[in-house]
């Protein structure tokens, strides 16, 4: 995401990062990619030269007070491991702002692109103003991943990795051109469907669909 927000000239006033790092994530991560996505270097971060701060807890009294003293127009949600509490939520001028591999409100969850794929859906990658609730908020920008047809599972995994950071970029452009924010924007219409992690028949489905080519929205 730095990377991609750097490209588009986006500035960032600070990072704060959890002092929680959860290594089975990136078991998960590198497990599902296979050598499509290479896991980042975190301390590549001094190459932005932004100011960086480390915080036991995204939603603790030293992130809130950071954050309230940087006065910042959106918190940028880039893979924090805890859900975000309301005394964050509320700092932001605009708002907070999240991206999810999954058309909204249809696909909240877990393994939405995965579930996405067993329904011939496309793949929707969704920039959206935060809320209290999980993959929730007005959306700000939608962008459907392009799939080739034979892409396997783990090259599509990665592809939306990299997809996301670049749908939050060109998501905080369009929120700074248009003027956009959570108090302005018509909430999350529709009621959604919240997925859990998918069973592995399922999983063996899909990445069958991939493979020979039968998911419908392959180009």
């Amino acid at each position: 995401m730095l990377k991609e927000m750097y490209l588009q000239g986006i500035e960032v006033q600070a990072i704060l990062l959890d002092g929680e790092v959860r290594e089975r994530n990136k078991e998960i991560q590198l497990e599902r990619t296979k050598g499509y996505f290479l896991w980042p270097d975190f301390q590549d971060i001094e190459e932005y030269r932004i100011p960086t701060y480390i915080v036991r807890d995204h939603n603790g009294l030293h992130a809130e007070t950071i954050l309230r003293a940087l006065e910042p127009d959106v918190i940028i949600n880039a893979g924090t491991p805890r859900r975000i509490g309301e005394n964050i939520l509320a700092i932001p001028k605009r708002g907070m702002v999240n991206v999810h591999p999954g058309m909204l409100p249809s696909y909240q969850g877990s393994m939405t692109p995965e579930w996405a794929i067993l329904n011939d859906d496309p793949v929707v990658i969704t920039c959206h103003f935060a809320t209290k609730f999980y993959d929730d908020g007005p959306i700000v920008l939608e962008k459907e991943l392009v799939i080739k047809k034979g892409d396997i599972w783990q090259k599509v995994r990665a592809q939306v990795i990299y997809e996301t950071a670049r749908v939050m970029a060109e998501g905080l452009r369009k929120i700074e051109a248009q003027n956009l924010s959570l108090a302005t924007m018509p909430p999350l219409a529709g009621e959604g469907t919240l997925h859990k992690r998918m069973p592995d028949d399922k999983l063996h489905i899909v990445k069958a669909k991939l493979a020979d080519g039968t998911y419908k929205h392959a180009k």
